[in-house]
């Protein structure tokens, strides 16, 4: 039985070596163990030198960088024989005993930028992610690209990794280099008259009312029907001009906002220039005939340390902006060009100036003044690197992943410039369990080899949820296989019970997914509103967060993507109106409510409130020439010229409701009264309705009482 044993190890032994054998290449760095059977005094144990030689007993130097365990093998076997060290070819095993790093490199966007060590030949690039901290939220995964170690691109939609948990299969090799891009610059920029200027992210089929809402809303001062957009059309910025209110009104389309999109509002009061951007103090600034750019720039306390040399003007007359070097034009070689009024003057931040550096002594991002160039023999005294006669190479990637091979000499007697963002690369056993999304304190988690991981172990270790975090869709993606799997850790934690891990997944906290709804017009916190993950999304619900009506408010109209519809107030007082995530709700300002009454002795313009009928007893009755004894005629004349005639004695019986703006002709109507006996004038008198029907009216009328009358 004992020597059925040795027999199983010594197989097991032998199998594990030729499945490395087949696999695995010595590389600069490895430690090997050399067993010649039968003969221990050649056995030996050897670190890999940097040159890829390794030395043997009795053989010498042997060079082994790139070969394979079994070719090794071989190579000394053959070798013991050819120089009659052994008679008979030895049985010789050569082991692995200690694997030197791989780099892994990591740039752009993500929180722990930097190479990663690690002992694997290859590795997902969802495991990179987790090392490196996970996306910063200005990255935009779909345009990440590796290069590869042999100088070439591979561009990678790294979107689908977060939202479908697809992609984690992606493989990365040695000295590969992933780039996070940024996203900013796609950001939609909104300026001027709305209540909270400044950026919001873009995201696709975003809507310039979206964009509008989530701003706070136009100011009182803005202009609805002037909105420019400035856009990027080819290689040109172009300017458009769009009607806010015809959008809203639903007469013109809402138009979906590109990448990088900038949003005008301008102030109604265009008898000034506007200036804003990197300037000391932006504001108005008033028109002067004959004022120039120049001039105007120094009235708002100059340009800021940030600002670029290139400044835009937009024209109120134009479609295109003007664009203006600073330099130029302080220096006197361009002309400082006039302004009219309604021009806004727009000087931009500048671009952020910085590159990678890739090595295996240093790395990350190298920032450069605005008063430093941006070249390569600035950026190597930086490092304090020394270029004069070396023969290494400096290699550089542009934004788009394009490479230029430099040797480092060649900088003595020249310079290049470098282009914003570019990468630059200088020659020269725990379990690990990632985490990153909505937690404290992303990145690895490390647990020794006799601790067993387990899911809320390791949320709490990474120092628990943020309060926008998703616990009940949390995704635990294996970096062996491309499927993930989603965990809810409230039920776990309710269950009292837990999710083992084995080391190496990669889990994901999501954000919660957020509900809101935009609302507009006449309410009196206009706005985007959200709505927590239990609050019903109803519009009652949307008003009351919105501060409720103001009292001109009227229809409600409910837009959910190119559909609208209207809805009454009264509509709200019969139940609950459910909407959709990302509704736009305009609240209409109601329609003026009044008539028009033409009388001999009163008239003129009769207001009516939102809670009053507009019915034509009201209307009298307001101007107190209600009589439904009278059987004189009135005629009412509507907006579209059409007439109708009223009996007034009709209306004890039944209304007549009004439309707004008619006409009420009203006539002369006159009460007949006889008056007889000592008076100066007996006969017939008559009152109109402004007189009080009484006795004394009638004898006053009849004018007066004579001397002989009997009066008591």
């Amino acid at each position: 039985m004992r020597q059925i044993s040795i027999q199983i190890v010594v197989f097991v032994l032998v199998f594990s070596t030729v499945l490395l054998g087949g696999s695995y290449s010595l590389r600069s760095g490895d430690g090997i163990s050399i067993n010649v059977f039968g003969h221990p005094e050649f056995s030996t144990e050897a670190l890999v030198a940097p040159d890829g030689t390794i030395s043997v007993p009795r053989i010498g130097i042997v060079d082994v960088e790139g070969i394979s365990l079994s070719n090794l093998e071989t190579l000394l076997a053959e070798a013991f024989v050819e120089r009659d060290i052994l008679r008979t070819r030895p049985q010789i095993t050569v082991s692995v005993t200690r694997f030197s790093d791989f780099n892994y490199n990591v740039l752009g966007e993500v929180n722990n930028p930097g190479t990663i060590l690690l002992k694997e030949s290859q590795v997902s690039i969802s495991r990179v992610l987790g090392l490196a901290g996970g996306f910063r939220q200005t990255a935009d995964p779909s345009a990440t690209f590796i290069i590869r170690s042999d100088g070439t691109k591979e561009v990678i939609d790294l979107s689908r990794l977060i939202s479908q948990g697809t992609g984690a299969d992606i493989v990365m090799n040695p000295d590969d280099t992933l780039f996070v891009p940024s996203g900013v610059e796609s950001w939609i920029n909104v300026i001027g008259e709305v209540r909270n200027p400044g950026t919001v992210p873009f995201r696709e089929g975003l809507t310039l009312i979206q964009v509008i809402a989530a701003s706070g809303g136009l100011t009182a001062s803005a202009d609805p029907e002037r909105v420019l957009l400035v856009v990027t059309e080819g290689d040109k910025r172009v300017q458009k001009t769009l009607s806010l209110s015809d959008i809203i009104e639903g007469e013109s389309p809402d138009p979906e906002l590109s990448k990088g999109t900038t949003i005008i509002i301008p102030d109604l009061t265009l008898k000034s220039i506007r200036v804003i951007g990197e300037v000391r103090n932006p504001a108005n600034v008033r028109f002067v005939r004959g004022m120039s750019l120049l001039q105007v720039i120094g009235q708002v306390g100059g340009i800021t340390a940030d600002a670029a040399d290139l400044v835009l003007v937009l024209r109120s007359s134009g479609f295109e902006p003007d664009s203006y070097q600073l330099t130029k034009l302080m220096s006197g070689e361009s002309k400082d060009p006039l302004l009219e009024p309604g021009d806004t003057v727009v000087v931009p931040r500048e671009v952020e100036r910085f590159v990678y550096v890739v090595s295996r002594q240093q790395g990350g991002r190298v920032d450069f003044s605005r008063d430093e160039d941006l070249t390569a023999r600035v950026l190597l005294a930086k490092l304090n690197l020394s270029y004069e006669n070396s023969e290494q190479h400096l290699i550089i990637f542009d934004k788009k992943g394009d490479r230029v091979s430099h040797a480092l000499r060649s900088f003595t007697d020249e310079d290049i410039m470098l282009d914003p963002g570019s990468i630059v690369m200088f020659p020269d056993f725990e379990r690990d369990i990632h985490v990153f999304g909505a937690i404290r304190h992303p990145g690895q988690i490390s647990f020794p080899l006799d601790k067993e991981p387990d899911l809320i172990t390791v949320i709490s270790m990474a120092g628990g949820l943020l309060d926008d975090a998703n616990s009940s869709a949390i995704r635990i993606i294996d970096t062996t296989t491309p499927a993930g799997r989603d965990v809810d850790l409230q039920a776990l934690i309710d269950s009292n019970s837990t999710m083992p891990l084995k080391g190496g997944e990669l889990i994901y906290v999501p954000e919660r997914e957020a509900v809101f709804a935009y609302v507009l017009g006449e309410v009196r916190n206009p706005g985007m509103k959200i709505f927590d993950e239990y609050e019903e999304l109803t519009l009652e619900r949307l008003i009351s967060k919105a501060g409720g009506f103001t009292q001109d408010a009227g229809a409600i109209r409910v837009r959910h993507g190119d559909s609208a519809e209207d809805v009454m107030q009264e509509q709200l007082l019969s139940g609950d109106y459910d909407i959709r995530s990302g509704a736009v709700v305009n609240v209409l300002r109601a329609p003026e409510r009044y008539v028009y009454v033409v009388s001999q002795t009163d008239g003129g313009r009769v207001e009516f409130s939102h809670d009053e009928h507009l019915t034509l007893r009201n209307a009298l009755s307001k101007l107190n020439l209600l009589d439904i004894t009278s059987s004189e005629v009135i005629q009412l004349v509507r907006p579209d010229g059409s007439r109708e005639e009223v009996i007034l004695n009709r209306l004890r019986y039944s209304d007549r409701v009004l439309e707004p703006g008619t006409v009420i002709l009203y006539p002369q109507i006159l009460r007949r009264v006889h008056v007889l006996g000592a008076v100066r004038s007996p006969g017939t008198v008559y009152l109109d309705l402004s007189e009080q029907m009484t006795l004394t009216s009638a004898i006053s009328k009849a004018g007066g009482t004579l001397q002989s009358a009997e009066t008591t």
